[in-house]
């Protein structure tokens, strides 16, 4: 029984020490990745639910701005958001909060990120809802 503990320990190790290889690999500032489904696992999905959709919201409008274009006030807010949004994917990825602080957070991020959206309909940006 012990031989058998300590053997599946080493190789759970081993497993651990080859997975973690990309760990060291920060998205760029420029791009949001959906590091949600690879991150820790939580029991409800819900953390990882809202992020993927805070990074599907992040992308989108992002598009929109590459598309139509804007002033530099809204890309430095739209940049700001991509960097807290990475941030936080960042430390969802390395377990650092709670859950109910990832939801939080990424509430205040939509919330920014709605605000962005508002400015750009209002300075008529594209025709369709949100």
């Amino acid at each position: 029984m012990k031989r058998m503990t300590i053997t599946l320990a080493a190789i759970l190790l081993g497993g651990g020490a080859f997975a973690t290889q990309a760990s060291a690999q920060w998205p760029s500032v420029g791009r949001t990745e959906v590091v949600a489904e690879h991150g820790r696992g939580d029991r409800d999905g819900r953390v990882r639910h809202e992020l993927d959709r805070l990074n599907r919201d992040v992308r989108r409008v992002r598009e929109e701005i590459r598309r139509h274009g804007t002033n530099r006030r809204i890309q430095r807010n739209f940049e700001y958001v991509a960097r807290i949004t990475a941030s936080l994917n960042e430390q969802y990825r390395r377990g650092r909060l709670s859950g109910w602080d990832i939801r939080r957070r990424t509430e205040e991020i939509r919330t920014r990120l709605s605000r962005i959206e508002w400015e750009l309909r209002r300075r008529g940006g594209p025709s369709r809802g949100w």
